[in-house]
């Protein structure tokens, strides 16, 4: 975790961070950040001064506070599926989850022997996601990281595959936020980022569930794969591209609501045969790197 630690910098003045018993310091200004239950905490009163920041914080610790968060549902196997197939060949690569949430991504890149270091606003998210990981004895391959993402440092040039999932939609700047990502991740870094999909291709009768929903879970905006391009400050190209969450996953939905799992698998199965298919899917998954 040591190692982790020298990535990440003082939210304050940019300062690099030593750690001492239960607590990371800045060499530079000072400023102390506890670890509570194995999370370092580095959010601050400016950051849940904002009010997008109190709402996100609000509605997801008191979502991962909920059994159906937390259950191992078949949808988070097939996105771990799919992610772990662009993770580096370098077991000693660095590796960042923006906005990690509950974390399945994180657990399931550690468990592969890569370090990770896992932020979220949501401390009620990350405390779940630390006991399971001391479950499945990696945690030592994880630091986890109570933060605004608005206001959190790294170590430029420092990781060479960068989660977001779900990240971006909820963001005020978000253009901003991606330039900031791109200054602290390698030059051939990848970027794994999926976000909901443009309204436009959404299918008509169900499109105000899709803005009730967008508004109660904080969403933004909704994106295509030209407008997620147009966020890099540099040429980009997208390796991988997939669009999930069809008609059928509607199906899915009401069985999950009403405790009726037997077809969840078979409509999973369903959903990926349209992968290629943007139209009435809601988001968008795609891989992005540096174009050579």
């Amino acid at each position: 975790m040591n190692d982790l630690l020298s990535k990440v910098l003082c939210v304050k003045c940019g300062g690099y961070l030593q750690r001492k018993v239960n607590l990371a310091e800045c060499k530079k200004c000072g400023k102390k950040y506890l670890f509570e239950n194995g999370i370092l905490i580095m959010l601050s009163s400016i950051s849940l001064q904002d009010k997008q920041n109190q709402y996100q914080k609000r509605f997801y610790d008191k979502h991962y506070k909920s059994d159906d968060a937390n259950k191992e549902l078949e949808w988070k196997k097939r996105w771990v599926t799919r992610l772990l197939g662009f993770l580096p060949k370098d077991k000693k690569s660095c590796i960042l989850d923006l906005a990690c949430g509950q974390a399945y991504m994180t657990l399931a890149i550690a468990q592969k022997g890569y370090q990770i270091i896992a932020c979220d606003i949501s401390i009620g998210g990350l405390m779940r996601a630390r006991k399971e990981a001391e479950k499945l004895k990696i945690e030592k391959n994880i630091l986890f990281i109570a933060s605004d993402i608005n206001r959190i440092k790294f170590k430029n040039n420092t990781f060479n595959f960068i989660v977001m999932l779900h990240v971006l939609e909820h963001l005020i700047a978000d253009r901003q936020i991606m330039k900031k990502v791109i200054s602290f991740s390698k030059a051939d870094a990848t970027y794994y980022i999926g976000v909901p999909l443009s309204l436009a291709y959404v299918f008509p009768l169900f499109m105000p569930l899709y803005m009730y929903s967008d508004r109660r879970v904080g969403h933004l905006r909704r994106y295509t794969l030209e407008s997620i391009m147009r966020l890099f400050t540099f040429k980009a190209e997208p390796v991988f591209t997939v669009y999930t969450g069809h008609l059928v996953k509607f199906l899915g939905l009401f069985l999950t609501k009403i405790r009726v799992n037997i077809l969840e698998q078979q409509i999973e199965d369903l959903d990926e045969k349209m992968l290629s298919t943007k139209l009435w899917a809601s988001n968008i998954t795609t891989v992005i790197k540096r174009k050579t």
